[in-house]
């Protein structure tokens, strides 16, 4: 399952923007962390305006699986998602996990709702202001998939009288 949601702008396939990137032909990487400042801001004047924000999570698993597996998948998926979409990059991962259930030799690090809330929150509002105008939130835990939406209300709340932002709300657990 991947939960998604999004405080966006309709963006490139609406305005024919072509599927392969400045990033592919350059060569360079999706992940923004890995790219020095100027080529960054290249980027985004190149009309990169798109950024996944991808939420992993550790927890405990029988002895034959990584307690990482959803931070090994999530990076792996934000990568395939921004070289398919084009002009899209992705966000530091956010390998926190939503929730309350902390036990002893818990994996972590486990953040309140609130706190989680809040990071994806100000993710998204300090990108937003960065110039990326359309946000992404996607997970592949089943626990985050309720602070992603609620991060994106917020940020859609906040947005949505910008002259460069329509903004919708999606989640496929969600009837919004």
């Amino acid at each position: 399952m991947l939960d998604v949601a999004v405080a966006s702008q309709p963006a490139a396939a609406a305005q024919g923007v072509s599927e392969q990137g400045a990033s592919a032909i350059r060569g360079l990487p999706s992940n923004l962390v890995e790219l020095t400042q100027p080529e960054l801001r290249d980027m985004i004047k190149d009309e990169y305006k798109t950024l996944l924000i991808m939420t992993g999570g550790v927890e405990n698993n029988d002895g034959n699986l990584a307690m990482n597996k959803h931070n090994v998948n999530i990076k792996l998926l934000g990568e395939m998602i921004a070289r398919e979409i084009g002009k899209t990059l992705v966000a530091p991962l956010e390998p926190g996990n939503a929730g309350a259930n902390i036990q002893i030799g818990q994996a972590g690090p486990m953040l309140t709702q609130a706190t989680y809330v809040a990071v994806l929150y100000d993710m998204g509002n300090f990108r937003r202001n960065a110039g990326f105008t359309e946000i992404y939130s996607m997970g592949d835990s089943g626990g985050n998939g309720r602070g992603m939406q609620a991060a994106a209300h917020s940020l859609a709340k906040i947005y949505a009288n910008s002259p460069d932002c329509n903004c919708a709300i999606r989640s496929s657990d969600s009837n919004c």
